[in-house]
Parts: structure tokens; C-alpha cells; sequence
């Protein structure tokens, strides 16, 4: 058993011997032909190499020259063309309109209709409103720059004893100067900080009991009013003032 294995070993590698190729030595041609070769590579990749060092050279001159100019003067802007500027200008004075819708329901103990405040005498829009369900008072607001000096609001309502009237309807110069404002027509008076600001606005259902007792609910009247406002800059600084002042007044 171990000479058959032998044997067949021994037929195995003479089968290998025989099928595989025969070394033999490479000839002095063949060898010139291998380093021509790498010399035309070389050559090749030298060329190569020196192209992209003279384009790197280049971007750089020219990126140089573009930072060592001075900036090129800025072209005029072609005038707009009358179509498009008539349709912006219609477009800035297109009126913008909204509208308030109120709905409310009152369970009250007492008589609405005997409701006064102990000292004075009532008038005006005061009291709680009549009982149930009722419409509140709801408005139509319409406010648009007239022109480039003025700017309008027109403000229409419907009270819950179903009249309609017209609450404000007021211009405004936006053009003064100083930080004037001045209003003229019909408007809520800027008296205290509520006054201007219409019952849908409130945080409670009626007006606070000074202003029902001494202005009848809203103050409204037809005239002219001018406000100032304040520079940034010096309510900045009257504030910083005050917070010195504070400051120093603190008992450590």
C-alpha cells in the first residue's frame, strides 16, 4: 500500500514538470526594450507634472493681479420700465382691508337698564350690555397710504342695538419731522393707554371703571392730535440714567 502511494506521487510531479512552462533567460533585446519603456514613462509623467506646476503658477499670478486692481465701478441700474413701475405704485396704495366679528351672551342678575356708578352721573357707551345672546361690536377696518405724505383709516362698526356708525376716520402725515406725528379727523383719543384701542382689543369685556365714570367708556372727538415720539438714542440714554441712578440708590 505505501510503495502504490509512492508511485502515484512520483507520476504526479512528473505530470507537473512536464505541463509547465520552461524558464529561460530574457536576452540583452528585450532587456533595452523594458528600459525604453520606463525612460518614455518617466518622460512622460516629468511632462506631466511640469503642465500642472505652470497652471498652479498661473491661477496664482492671476488671482495676485485680480486682489492688486482697483474695483471695477459699479453700472448704473437701468431704469424700470413704466409698465412695471405704474403696477408697483397701484400695488402700494391698494387699501388693506379686515373685518372684526364679536358674538357674546350676558346672564346678569341685575336690571342692565338701572346699571350707574354711585357719584356720577351716567353717559356714554358704559354698562354690562343688554341680557342673552347679542352681536357685540364688530367693525370694518380700511386703512391705505393716500400718497407718499399721508396714509388713511377708515373704521365702521355695528353695535349690538344694530346702528351703524362710524367710529374713526382719521388721515396721518407720515412726512413731519422731529418724530412728530400728527392725526387729524375723527379718531379715539391717545388719553391714557386704553383709549386708543378698540373693545375687541380689551382683555376684559368692559372698560375699567375710570374710564366708564370719567370718559364715558371711550373718548372719541373730531379734531386734530399731535404726537412726539422719543429718539431712540434718548430713551436709551434717559433709561441707562435711570438704572445708574437706581443703582447707586441700592443700599448695598
Amino acid at each position: 500500500m505505501a510503495c502504490s502511494f509512492r508511485v502515484a506521487r512520483a507520476v504526479v510531479v512528473a505530470l507537473a514538470l512536464l505541463l509547465s512552462s520552461p524558464l529561460y533567460a530574457a536576452s540583452d533585446a528585450e532587456v533595452a526594450e523594458i528600459r525604453e519603456q520606463l525612460r518614455q514613462l518617466r518622460e512622460s509623467y516629468e511632462a506631466r507634472l511640469q503642465a500642472l506646476e505652470q497652471r498652479l503658477k498661473d491661477a496664482e499670478a492671476s488671482k495676485t493681479r485680480e486682489a492688486a486692481a482697483p474695483a471695477p465701478a459699479t453700472a448704473p441700474l437701468a431704469p424700470a420700465s413704466p409698465g412695471s413701475s405704474a403696477a408697483s405704485g397701484i400695488a402700494a396704495f391698494n387699501p388693506a382691508i379686515s373685518a372684526v366679528l364679536q358674538g357674546r351672551y350676558a346672564n346678569l342678575s341685575q336690571d342692565p337698564e338701572k346699571f350707574a356708578i354711585s357719584g356720577f352721573a351716567p353717559g356714554g357707551d358704559i354698562g354690562p350690555g343688554r341680557r342673552g345672546f347679542s352681536l357685540g361690536e364688530s367693525e370694518l377696518a380700511i386703512s391705505a397710504s393716500v400718497d407718499h405724505l399721508f396714509a388713511g383709516n377708515l373704521i365702521v362698526s355695528l353695535t349690538p342695538e344694530n346702528t351703524v356708525s362710524v367710529e374713526e376716520a382719521y388721515g396721518v402725515y407720515t412726512a413731519a419731522p422731529y418724530g412728530l406725528v400728527p392725526k387729524f379727523g375723527r379718531f379715539f383719543s391717545g388719553l391714557g393707554y386704553m383709549n386708543e384701542q378698540h373693545q375687541h382689543a380689551w382683555d376684559f369685556i368692559d372698560a375699567p371703571l375710570a374710564y366708564q365714570a370719567f370718559l364715558g367708556g371711550q373718548y372719541a372727538n373730531d379734531g386734530l392730535q399731535v404726537k412726539w415720539s422719543a429718539p431712540k438714542s434718548a430713551t436709551a440714554t434717559a433709561f441707562r440714567a435711570r438704572s445708574e441712578t437706581r443703582t447707586a440708590s441700592d443700599p448695598e
